[in-house]
């Protein structure tokens, strides 16, 4: 089924990690025929090291930059859609000779592969830099995804990132979420929207149709919502949310409440106090030991960070070549 978009600005899906971000972008992908890839990872990186490629107006600068984003393992990961892409055909895509210009021709390539007209980009680490996507993009839509901050720690738990215990956990959440909500006040109402992953999951229909509207597609025929209305319910496990009820045990539930009790109440999940509270420093101090302890035995906790290491020397060693 063809989906007609009415705008062509990039969609981001924005959310903390393990918030349903995911599962979102493969049912965006699937049934608003947005293209999602994987995690760029890059963006905001090469935004922050733009000043040592000059004048992109300079072919020689553009393509030293093209190089080195060529370099980013999205561009190994995304091969799993059939999609690969060179220097020379990112560079003749290429409209405006700027950075926006580089990420459009990318981003552009693979929507084209994919058959879609408009693309988007979920990785949760943008979230703290939101204002500099606004900056490329001025005009793009934002989805923010919310989870209950108790599921999203439980499942952080048992993964190579994020937190390791429940008051790192709460006060990442709760920051987060604070982040977003700040920059999302300066946006005119047309450009973003929130759903509950809960939500998403008791009522996957419904909440895709608000998407729809809020992406502007036209669906004069109903045959989009008819499709979504037969399948999407298929495509999702309705039983996946609130497992701290069962799972997190009452003083860890506390400890997460008394972090950010406002937070969740204000996206209508349920506490059993009504008020922040805060911790002794020395709480404070074992909770963050405790934490990266954890952090060190996670399997999966040391490669990651490997790659990252590995990024950080080769911007090193590109910086003292320059």
């Amino acid at each position: 089924m063809k989906v007609v978009h009415t705008e062509s600005s990039p969609v981001f899906l924005i959310g903390h990690g393990s918030s349903g971000t995911s599962i979102s972008a493969i049912l965006l992908d699937k049934y608003s025929q947005v293209c999602f890839g994987t995690e760029s990872q890059f963006m905001i990186r090469f935004f922050n090291r733009l000043s040592k490629y000059g004048d992109l107006s300079d072919n020689s600068n553009l393509t030293r930059l093209v190089s080195d984003i060529l370099r980013e393992r999205w561009f190994e990961r995304v091969k799993k859609f059939g999609f690969t892409t060179s220097l020379d055909e990112i560079l003749e895509n290429i409209g405006e000779k700027s950075y926006r210009g580089v990420l459009d021709s990318i981003f552009t390539l693979l929507k084209t592969h994919k058959k879609m007209d408009r693309w988007g980009d979920k990785t949760p680490e943008y979230l703290y830099d939101l204002p500099v996507l606004h900056q490329l993009y001025p005009e793009a839509q934002y989805i923010h995804v919310v989870r209950d901050g108790r599921d999203v720690a439980l499942s952080e738990f048992g993964r190579y990132f994020g937190e390791k215990n429940t008051y790192k956990a709460a006060v990442e959440w709760r920051d987060t979420i604070l982040l977003v909500k700040d920059f999302l006040k300066g946006l005119p109402p047309n450009r973003f929207i929130e759903i509950r992953y809960e939500d998403l999951l008791a009522e996957p229909a419904e909440v895709f149709h608000m998407l729809t509207k809020f992406l502007k597609i036209k669906d004069e025929d109903g045959q989009l919502k008819k499709y979504i209305d037969d399948t999407i319910s298929n495509e999702i496990d309705a039983n996946n949310s609130f497992k701290w009820k069962s799972k997190l045990s009452e003083s860890k539930n506390r400890v997460f409440e008394q972090v950010a009790c406002d937070i969740l109440k204000s996206y209508r999940y349920e506490t059993s106090i009504e008020t922040v509270q805060d911790f002794s420093p020395a709480m404070k101090v074992i909770w963050n030991v405790d934490n990266i302890l954890k952090k060190w035995k996670t399997p999966g906790y040391w490669g990651n960070n490997a790659y990252r290491a590995k990024i950080r020397v080769r911007e090193m060693i590109s910086n003292f070549g320059g």
